[in-house]
């Protein structure tokens, strides 16, 4: 068995990944995608580095969490994202039902389940957000918390929580932080009302 991706493989980030690190690498001739490629072009005489700076500085400002996400992959595994882009392709089957692992986004879950579901790590800390966020954003964080709420309910037996959600359950369930649960509770319930 191999891995099998909701959507396809070519529906994930690879080729957005691998552009980011050509561009950190310097490496501009082979840019694909035009939206990492200008940086290349707008820091002619900079270095890949400054590049590199301005393109996550861009992300961060149009709150692309896509090509922002895809930055941090590009600084954590460095020169080994072409090699490690080349062996995930490799391990891809067409048919999911041949894979031992499926990989997916909440999103591309939706109405789907699974046995035993592994939630990653590159979910916001919702209860770390300051209450100025909260009340200005308020759409914004019902949507994540809508978010969070289908990626654990796609798990039929065996749901194991990312650490965000472990050190939140943990910290309700070890002191007495009921008015925070209750928060949360609500929270969630005027969520699910609006669906």
């Amino acid at each position: 068995g191999g891995v099998g991706f909701v959507g396809g493989i070519d529906s994930y980030s690879f080729d957005i990944i691998l552009d980011v690190y050509n561009l950190v690498a310097g490496r501009w001739a082979e840019l694909k995608r035009w939206s990492v490629r200008r940086f290349a072009k707008s820091t002619r005489g900079q270095s890949a580095g400054e590049a590199f700076a301005a393109l996550v500085d861009y992300a961060k400002a149009t709150d692309d969490s896509g090509l922002l996400s895809a930055c941090e992959v590009a600084k954590k595994y460095g020169d080994d994202i072409p090699m490690l882009i080349k062996r995930i392709r490799k391990k891809a089957v067409g048919d999911r039902k041949y894979a031992y692992l499926t990989l997916t986004t909440t999103h591309k879950a939706k109405g789907l389940e699974w046995d035993d579901v592994k939630l990653g790590d590159d979910f916001p800390d919702l209860f770390k957000l300051p209450d100025e966020v909260m009340e200005r954003n308020r759409d914004a964080l019902a949507e994540e918390i809508h978010i969070q709420y289908v990626a654990m309910t796609r798990a039929k037996r065996v749901l194991h929580l990312n650490k965000n959600l472990t050190k939140y359950m943990t910290t309700v369930v070890e002191s007495d932080h009921r008015d925070e649960a209750t928060l949360s509770v609500q929270m969630a319930e005027e969520v699910l009302s609006l669906e």
